[in-house]
């Protein structure tokens, strides 16, 4: 029998970068190294947040 699972996950990342821009590409690089070495199918909204935790503009 096959099943199929949708999974919400919070995946949390602190990096360094000079801009948003770079960070935006280091994170889509490193997803798309997981999915392509373990065949998974990512859908993923980058927020950026603050030290408190909380959403930037």
């Amino acid at each position: 029998m096959n099943y199929h699972a949708e999974i919400d996950v919070k995946l949390t990342l602190g990096i360094e970068a000079e801009t948003k821009d770079d960070a935006i590409c280091y994170i889509d690089q490193l997803l798309e190294e997981i999915h392509e070495g373990c065949a998974i199918g990512l859908k993923y909204r980058i927020n950026f947040v603050n030290e408190e935790g909380e959403d930037e503009e």
